[in-house]
């Protein structure tokens, strides 16, 4: 429009903005926590020269997937620079307990989408760290959906449970010898020995006759405890009357010797045993029963208590012998021999 001198004319101008780079985002915008970028599906097109290439990984920076969270990527192209975002999510982890659903094992709730499991009908039947695969859905909708993320279901055992046995090893029978037992235990799940890093053992003070006692707890994957008892049995005593030599006529001692055999270091007999005689008197010679009996003791001991008679032996009088032997130029000369009267010296070969 020409214009005249000395005139003013009002015009509109308008200018057209054209973008220099045109971008089209990779397949892949939303990450779990440690993945590498994927640039698969990405394009760049520098709009003044008309050139265009795949985008790689020389051309980004600012990527990474250490956090949670929005990163913003950056795109260089002839000398020219676009942004984009890529959403990093955590990978679940969940809790669960042996021969649960997978479906039934509650996820963690994410504030930048939503987690699922892929196959709910999954039997949880291995214990310890598993891997399965989820589906996220973002909420915002510029991010990519994403089935292949890998969550982690730490599954748990009740080691009271069923199929789980806990026995003592090696159970040869436990008799009161006034220690504690500590048995060895040996846990079997579905058959199989567990290993003792999964479990400890604590023990009553399995001491005294009676009950004894122990607690399996488990460890690690293994939760909960198992309870198990044995039994302690009483003691057996034996009393034996020592054997007693008196010369006719002399005076009945006032009490007899004797010995326990089972009898546990520090213990003692509640009753001692008294005694009986078979003998009336000294006053007739020839070998008599010293009889023990009517002794107690502890609650560790069996109440029957075996008895086992002495000798008493009464002989006219105390002698002495007097025995010559001829060595025959063999060994030494024996300056001293006794010999109980009864007694017999056996003639050596």
């Amino acid at each position: 429009t020409k214009i005249q001198k000395g005139t003013r004319q009002n015009f509109d101008l308008y200018a057209k903005f054209v973008k220099e780079l045109e971008l089209t985002l990779p397949n892949k915008t939303t990450y779990s926590i440690g993945e590498k970028i994927d640039l698969t599906g990405g394009h760049i097109v520098h709009n003044e020269s008309g050139k265009s290439a795949d985008i790689s990984s020389s051309m980004i920076t600012g990527f990474s997937t250490e956090k949670e969270g929005v990163c913003t990527v950056t795109v260089s192209y002839q000398k020219c620079k676009t942004t984009f975002d890529v959403l990093v999510v955590k990978a679940p982890e969940a809790d669960a307990m042996y021969e649960q659903d997978l479906g039934n094992v509650s996820l963690p709730e994410n504030e930048y989408g939503t987690f699922s499991w892929n196959d709910e009908n999954e039997f949880l039947n291995q214990v310890g760290e598993n891997t399965f695969s989820l589906t996220f859905q973002p909420k915002d909708t510029r991010f990519s959906v994403r089935n292949d993320i890998k969550g982690k279901v730490f599954v748990y055992r009740e080691i009271s449970g069923k199929d789980i046995l806990c026995s003592i090893k090696n159970n040869e029978g436990f008799v009161y010898n006034g220690y504690p037992y500590k048995p060895e235990i040996l846990v079997l799940v579905d058959g199989e020995p567990l290993s003792e890093q999964d479990y400890s053992v604590h023990y009553g003070e399995n001491i005294n006759a009676g009950e004894g006692t122990y607690r399996v707890e488990g460890k690690n994957y293994y939760i909960g405890s198992q309870s198990g008892s044995f039994t302690i049995k009483k003691a057996d005593l034996t009393i034996i009357a020592k054997d007693v030599f008196l010369a006719k006529g002399s005076k009945m001692p006032s009490g007899w010797k004797y010995e326990v055999e089972g009898l546990v270091k520090g213990d003692v007999l509640v009753t001692e045993p008294a005694f009986s005689i078979t003998a009336k008197d000294t006053q007739t010679t020839g070998r008599y029963q010293i009889i023990p009996k009517n002794a107690t003791a502890g609650i560790n001991y069996n109440s029957t208590i075996t008895y086992k008679p002495g000798e008493l032996k009464i002989a006219e009088e105390k002698v002495g012998y007097t025995v010559t032997f001829d060595l025959q130029g063999h060994g030494d000369r024996i300056e001293y021999f006794g010999v109980k009267a009864g007694g017999s010296i056996e003639t050596p070969e």
